[in-house]
């Protein structure tokens, strides 16, 4: 059990820090998080092309992707989407 909790708190990490380096390369927090949620999920990745998947739909490797991660702090706060980002603009 604990560790689920461990492994959902870090899937949560990964998710946060991957919507804040897109917002670095210029989309707008919305937008990220449509990447994420929305966009990256219709393309229906699997365990042969997801990170092909990845690379397309957020324009960086996965090994980019976790060279960046290394140099996050792992406190939550410093990733944590603004107050007033709603599923609405999400998925509109």
């Amino acid at each position: 059990n604990d560790n689920k909790d461990i492994n959902g708190a870090s899937s949560l990490f990964l998710v946060l820090v991957l919507a804040k380096e897109l917002q670095l390369a210029g989309h707008s927090e919305s937008k990220a998080f449509r990447l994420i949620f929305k966009d990256f999920m219709q393309a229906n990745p699997n365990k042969k092309t997801w990170q092909d998947v990845f690379q397309t739909t957020f324009n960086m490797s996965v090994s980019d992707f976790h060279t960046k991660v290394s140099s996050y702090n792992p406190s939550i706060n410093t990733i944590l989407p603004s107050t007033s980002l709603t599923l609405e603009s999400i998925f509109n």
